[in-house]
């Protein structure tokens, strides 16, 4: 007992060492100027037909399935799978929210839709769902996803209650 009080903190702790470089890495996206540009590895390149695939972060993975039914609409249906290092560290999600972003060819954010919204609830590293339907803006060739987070460990006595993730 006393031994597993010891190791969650620690666990804990190394899980947010491994995590220090990307976050230092991501503060550039807000310091800078104009538009932003999402990574070409990251992209999902729309096309006639059905298209499924995995998109995957460090921090979770969706299994995403959508058709384009008419030039400017697209059906689109995912689960959401959360690594579990979230609820090894983390008892609850304070918030969570998925948008698809709608990308030109250079991979620039045209707009996006909230896809999917979690608040206050336990991490389940389970599947997640979401199926929408989503009007396409203008020069839309290619989509993907991003995310704002925040998990809390409630009742935590050892100063680390909660952490912020996001994506891009």
């Amino acid at each position: 007992m006393m031994l597993e009080k010891f190791m969650k903190p620690v666990i804990r702790m190394i899980l947010l060492l491994a995590l220090l470089p990307s976050l230092i890495s991501c503060q550039g996206n807000f310091l800078a100027k104009g538009p932003v540009v999402i990574p070409k590895k990251q992209m999902i390149p729309l096309s006639d037909g059905i298209q499924e695939g995995i998109w995957r972060t460090k921090d979770l993975h969706i299994l995403y399935r959508f058709q384009k039914t008419q030039p400017d609409l697209v059906s689109f249906s995912g689960e959401i799978v959360f690594e579990p290092w979230l609820e090894i560290g983390f008892s609850r999600m304070d918030r969570f929210q998925l948008d698809v972003f709608f990308l030109n060819t250079g991979g620039q954010v045209l707009g996006s839709q909230p896809v999917y919204l979690i608040a206050n609830a336990e991490i389940d590293v389970e599947l997640n769902r979401f199926n929408r339907r989503l009007t396409l803006p203008s020069g839309t060739t290619a989509v993907s996803f991003g995310y704002d987070a925040k998990v809390i460990n409630a009742g935590n006595d050892d100063g680390m209650d909660s952490y912020d993730f996001w994506y891009p």
